[in-house]
């Protein structure tokens, strides 16, 4: 697996941006795929599908947030995962 530079994606809410962790390339062994193109790699690291905003504090769905560009400074983004 091999990181690439952090995905920005701007809350829905504020504005605020958010590094998430994204890939280069990764694991595909046992991956399943489905003749609807759905595909689940059990290997690879996946985002959270609710996201909070470290910024306001609020909570949506990570497909309301806008994608932004790339921190190419920063390999550590998160992936999201509600504790």
């Amino acid at each position: 697996m091999l990181p690439a530079p952090a995905q920005l994606y701007a809350c829905p809410h504020c504005g605020k941006k958010k590094a998430m962790f994204s890939m280069m390339s990764c694991n595909t062994f046992r991956g399943t795929f489905w003749s609807d193109s759905r595909s689940i790699y059990p290997m690879r690291p996946t985002i959270s599908a609710i996201q909070k905003c470290e910024s306001c504090g609020s909570y949506s769905l990570f497909s309301q947030w806008k994608e932004c560009g790339y921190d190419k400074n920063n390999y550590n983004g998160t992936t999201g995962n509600l504790t």
